[in-house]
């Protein structure tokens, strides 16, 4: 029989909602709050992802090995930095520092491709396009991680079967509309300042995280003060921890492999993509416009190219 509490907070929004998740009173706040986190991380990153191939585009192609064993480098030097972190601070403090870290980088990175007064192409304009198209891949891997750590960390077993689909959703429109708003805007503001439409996402991100219940409940009232406490606590363990998990776990060492395979002939598809985009387009805001609008642009090149 529903209680009178639920049926209080049973409102007109929750019961939209029921048509397409299965979301309980108390827990509509969180859910929704997800979504909006996720859809700007995705807007923000969806803005920076096509900048970056342009990089890959204009260079040679004996050049991307490199900006990948970079990439592989950043990570394998950072992630131990990250993992300090987290093991001494809650998982809340560090999410919102952690986003305005990266704030903090792509101010810089425009603020130098701004007002430095390099020439595309120069030596100093090729070395950073290397350094932004290392970093956003590391961005990217940062980016999906953190989020997805407070989803495990703030919903229960049960919740996450129920509304994780819906909240991936949020994912999913924020990098149609990132890739979408590209599109649009790089023709007319140019690339670089594209940046600034990314850190503005990002911050609006980090707005709406810090407004993240403190923990999503069924109709059964607001967190209790050993659940705050909880909260409040650090993951504890060591830098280490994640990679012995995965090493017990035979779960985990499939979705590696899987991982990996995934990897490789995405790598190899990107690679093709970097050299169709680099031939047919010549212009660095081009580039990022027809990176930026997905797979059926270049499809078209290819076809215009070898048909």
């Amino acid at each position: 029989m529903t209680t009178s509490a639920e049926q209080q907070s049973d409102g007109p929004l929750h019961a939209l909602l029921r048509r397409a998740v299965d979301v309980r009173p108390g827990e509509v706040g969180a859910m929704l709050t997800s979504f909006v986190f996720f859809f700007c991380l995705l807007s923000s990153y969806f803005v920076l992802r096509p900048i970056r191939d342009a990089v890959a585009a204009a260079s040679r192609v004996n050049e991307l090995p490199l900006l990948f064993a970079g990439t592989l480098m950043a990570t394998l030097a950072f992630n131990p930095l990250f993992s300090a972190l987290v093991v001494r601070f809650p998982i809340r403090r560090v999410i919102p520092i952690s986003y305005q870290f990266f704030v903090v980088n792509i101010l810089v990175f425009y603020g130098i491709l701004r007002f430095s007064g390099n020439v595309e192409g120069s030596d100093v304009d090729v070395w950073i396009g290397r350094v932004f198209f290392v970093w956003t891949t590391v961005f990217a891997l940062f980016n999906t991680s953190i989020f997805w750590s407070l989803m495990a960390d703030a919903f229960r077993s049960d919740q996450a079967k129920r509304m994780f689909g819906f909240i991936g959703v949020g994912g999913t429109l924020g990098s149609i509309s990132g890739s979408a708003a590209t599109v649009a805007l790089a023709p007319k503001i140019g690339a670089v300042n594209l940046l600034l439409v990314s850190a503005v996402l990002l911050e609006l991100a980090i707005f709406t995280i810090v407004r993240f219940p403190l923990r999503p409940r069924s109709g059964e009232g607001a967190a209790t003060a050993e659940e705050r406490a909880k909260n409040d606590r650090a993951i504890g363990g060591s830098v280490w921890s994640g990679f012995t998990q995965v090493v017990k776990s035979p779960y985990l060492l499939g979705i590696c492999a899987f991982l990996i395979l995934y990897t490789i002939g995405s790598t190899f598809l990107y690679f093709e993509q970097a050299d169709i985009v680099g031939r047919a387009y010549a212009d660095k805001t081009a580039r990022t416009a027809v990176l930026a609008g997905g797979w059926s642009p270049c499809m078209r090149i290819a076809g215009a190219i070898f048909g």
